[in-house]
């Protein structure tokens, strides 16, 4: 497959690879307004819908592979599904995870 040489032959290259993510981007329009919960979030021709992730990857619903350059902000310093992050997440989860207070394990 020869590399998109102008942004419209992009966005048709990214639209024939996420046939799922663009059928849930059109069904969200009809349930959130303009589809997002956050404009960070938008992309053209629409975003892609994560179906996992681990390590520095994420998999699109399409089966793509991502390199994570984000990480959820900072947030996943760790990568996506470490087993220290996940085993401490399964441990505090019958405790509440988001109180809005400080917490000890701060």
């Amino acid at each position: 497959m020869s590399q998109p040489k102008n942004p419209e032959e992009l966005v048709d290259a990214l639209e024939r690879q996420t046939p799922r993510s663009g059928a849930l981007w059109q069904a969200s329009q009809d349930i959130v307004p303009g589809g997002l919960l956050s404009l960070a979030r938008k992309f053209k021709p629409y975003p892609f819908y994560t179906e996992r992730g681990q390590g520095p990857y994420i998999w699109d619903i399409d089966g793509n592979r991502y390199l994570d350059c984000c990480m959820a902000y900072g947030v996943l310093l760790l990568g996506h599904a470490h087993p220290v992050a996940v085993k401490a997440m399964r441990d505090q989860a019958g405790r509440g995870a988001v109180y809005g207070t400080p917490h000890p394990l701060e």
